[in-house]
């Protein structure tokens, strides 16, 4: 694993201990993935001193990512600890998710959504015109 600070490599150490699998193409840092219950999870982090800020390109990066799966801004303490931020998703008017044994269905509870893998997508309009 390649790395350009102590921060990248700690919070590695920390994401391995909880069984993630990283690839670190640069950016964002990690993507990460583990095996749960028989599917892969995936997960985005882009790793950050405490004071060092995301700019704004990254902001909107990891916005857009966020719809994709779950996102964070992992941010190392002076004692070497790391908090996460959790990086919302943009509001969209629909959101759809689907399961292994579903179709594309509306999520009317998309923040409290008992389905542990979804994918959220924007409203079927965009789906007809073929994104």
């Amino acid at each position: 694993m390649k790395s350009n600070n102590s921060g990248e490599i700690a919070a590695a150490v920390r994401y391995a201990e909880e069984g993630w699998k990283i690839l670190d193409s640069g950016w964002p840092d990690f993507l990460m993935y583990r095996r749960s219950g028989g599917r892969i999870e995936v997960k985005f982090s882009e790793v950050k001193s405490e004071t060092a800020p995301v700019r704004e390109n990254q902001a909107l990066a990891l916005r857009v990512l966020s719809v994709l799966a779950p996102t964070v801004v992992c941010r190392e303490r002076p004692d070497g600890s790391f908090r996460e931020k959790r990086i919302k998703p943009p509001a969209q008017d629909t959101y759809y998710h689907r399961t292994d044994n579903t179709e594309w269905l509306p999520c009317s509870q998309h923040e409290m959504c008992s389905v542990q893998y979804h994918v959220c997508e924007p409203a079927e309009r965009e789906h007809q015109n073929g994104c």
